[in-house]
């Protein structure tokens, strides 16, 4: 457990009104993505801290947390520690539907990150669909991304995964047909 001045971080998986969680995303609501940076760098825990992943998924389903928490969520990936396969169901099975575009983005960034479990992957394959039609260009991207990287881990969605490399391909957005580029590039050096 990691304690910062707003208290022991960790400790259960509702996010309660004292929450460090609270915090960090009032510093994102303040200062943005710098701001947020600087409040975690500060009170989160190290590496692999028991219980921080959790909270982060616990907020993911809390619009008003979701943005932060799957920012949050996103870095601690992105550094490479692993978030448990437990946790990624709890994640999917109660955090896709809350939140705005951004949170959403992230959820489809993540995907590249972690290992879905066979248990939650058509409703994490749904979500992308649906992020696959967002009016947000990069948000389109990011679930087709996404739904690749889950067609990689499941084939039974490699199908779906192609009908949205090729739909993206004639979107009208740079973004989406840059990312679709790279798809289908990483496809051609994994023949």
């Amino acid at each position: 457990v990691c304690l910062c001045r707003h208290g022991p971080i960790g400790l259960g998986l509702a996010v309660t009104m004292n929450s460090p969680l609270q915090s960090l995303a009032e510093a994102y609501r303040e200062g943005g993505v710098k701001a947020l940076e600087s409040e975690a760098a500060r009170c989160m825990p190290p590496a692999g801290a028991h219980g921080w992943v959790d909270e982060l998924i616990a907020g993911c389903s809390d619009p008003t947390l979701s943005v932060p928490a799957t920012w949050l969520l996103l870095q601690h990936a992105r550094k490479g520690s692993a978030i448990p396969a437990l946790s990624v169901e709890r994640l999917v099975l109660g955090g896709l539907d809350a939140g705005p575009n951004d949170a959403r983005l992230h959820i489809a960034q993540l995907i590249q990150h972690i290992e879905v479990p066979k248990r939650c992957a058509k409703k994490l394959a749904e979500f992308l669909i649906q992020g696959c039609d967002s009016d947000h260009a990069f948000l389109r991207a990011w679930a087709m991304d996404g739904l690749y990287r889950l067609g990689l881990q499941h084939a039974s969605f490699r199908e779906l995964a192609d009908e949205a490399l090729e739909r993206a391909a004639s979107d009208p957005k740079a973004s989406v047909k840059a990312r679709a580029r790279r798809l289908h590039a990483e496809d051609q050096r994994r023949s």
